[in-house]
């Protein structure tokens, strides 16, 4: 660490990694760690341990949110932060909660505030909130320095008051896991087509969509099977989801397989032959951008910065989000155009190593916060 380093704190869960803002933040520290002009600090600010109960009111969440803001304060009359990172929920509640970390930040610790943006602030509604509200939120919002998006296509999809601050994007990225670089193909020995999902299983990562498609297509098609990975989401309990695929007459051909992890996870990848992600409502999910390292062409709804990585007709497909009759026919053309997964795949490698590998999004991040810092 040379003397004149800068003392960056990052503010965030990233441990345990029960979602992918969580992994981002882990694989920040990691790979800044190792920066001669940076001093790195980090508070954990775990509420939770389970994805199923992030969105509830508890006390034991305000105790600790009240334990963090005094950690917050104890650091920095220890460390001084020339930058502090944090990443603002866009839910009523927890959008207040995070208010108290920017106020401290801003006029108690004097830092640079950015705000690292993984969640879609229109979940927060604005139009119906409170004159109150309203204020509350314009001054917080006017208190960041930096509004950080984790893919260029965000921006332009925020409000307004966002919009008009200083904002640039680092893209998410990943860990480069893939053995091969080439798409796997349908296998000589084994002619089935695997269509996968890998996210939680939520209503809102739209897996019933895929579930009745999937058992439309297995009606029709005696070579297509569709395997489901994910664990219990925030709102469907398990039993509901462990007797709907029960329930289906092709269940020895639509499976829900559990949340994998690691290798695990890799592995049900390469099982993969199309991947599918029908979601709702997204950022920039990592799902994606793994399946794209796995050369994997994609099916894919479009929502969020998605259409930022998957190439609608080259490095796959995108259709409506909430519409069981467009993902329907989008992924029956994937089925139909399979002579062009090896090629798809390969692009989808390539963009991959390019743009949402580990090195750029080192390198990203490093240029803004050195520029934070000048």
């Amino acid at each position: 660490m040379c003397s004149g380093a800068k003392r960056l704190l990052l503010i965030g869960q990233y441990s345990p990694a029960i979602h992918g803002q969580a992994i981002q933040y882990q694989k920040l520290i990691h790979l800044l760690g190792d920066d001669a002009e940076i001093e790195l600090y980090s508070i954990n600010t775990v509420y939770t341990m389970s994805r199923s109960q992030l969105s509830k009111f508890t006390f034991a969440k305000t105790f600790r949110m009240l334990s963090y803001a005094v950690e917050l304060l104890y650091q920095h009359h220890r460390y001084k932060f020339d930058v502090i990172v944090m990443s603002p929920a866009f839910h009523t509640i927890p959008f207040l909660k995070d208010s108290l970390f920017v106020v401290l930040a801003k006029h108690f610790c004097q830092a640079r505030v950015v705000a690292w943006v993984h969640m879609d602030p229109s979940r927060l509604k604005l139009e119906s909130q409170s004159c109150f509200f309203k204020f509350i939120y314009q001054s917080i919002i006017n208190k960041f320095d930096l509004f950080v998006a984790c893919a260029p296509k965000l921006i332009g999809t925020w409000p307004t008051a966002l919009r008009e601050r200083s904002c640039t994007f680092v893209c998410n990225g990943v860990a480069d896991e893939a053995t091969t670089a080439s798409h796997r193909g349908v296998k000589v020995e084994n002619p089935i087509r695997r269509v996968g999902y890998l996210s939680a299983m939520d209503e809102q990562k739209g897996w019933l969509e895929m579930f009745s498609v999937a058992e439309k297509i297995c009606s029709t098609s005696e070579d297509v099977e569709f395997y489901f990975y994910g664990g219990v989401g925030v709102s469907t309990p398990i039993k509901i989801i462990e007797e709907k695929f029960k329930a289906s007459q092709f269940s020895d051909r639509i499976k829900w397989l559990g949340a994998v992890y690691e290798e695990d996870k890799n592995m049900a990848y390469k099982s993969m032959d199309l991947f599918c992600m029908p979601s709702h409502t997204e950022a920039f999910p990592l799902s994606i951008l793994e399946a794209m390292m796995h050369s994997l062409p994609i099916v894919a709804t479009d929502v969020g910065a998605v259409s930022d990585a998957v190439e609608n007709g080259k490095g796959g497909w995108l259709c409506s989000p909430r519409d069981e009759e467009s993902l329907l026919r989008t992924v029956q053309l994937a089925l139909e155009s399979q002579d062009n997964w090896a090629a798809m795949g390969a692009l989808n490698r390539l963009k991959f190593s390019e743009c949402f590998s580990l090195d750029a999004f080192k390198e990203s991040w490093q240029k803004v916060i050195h520029d934070l810092m000048k």
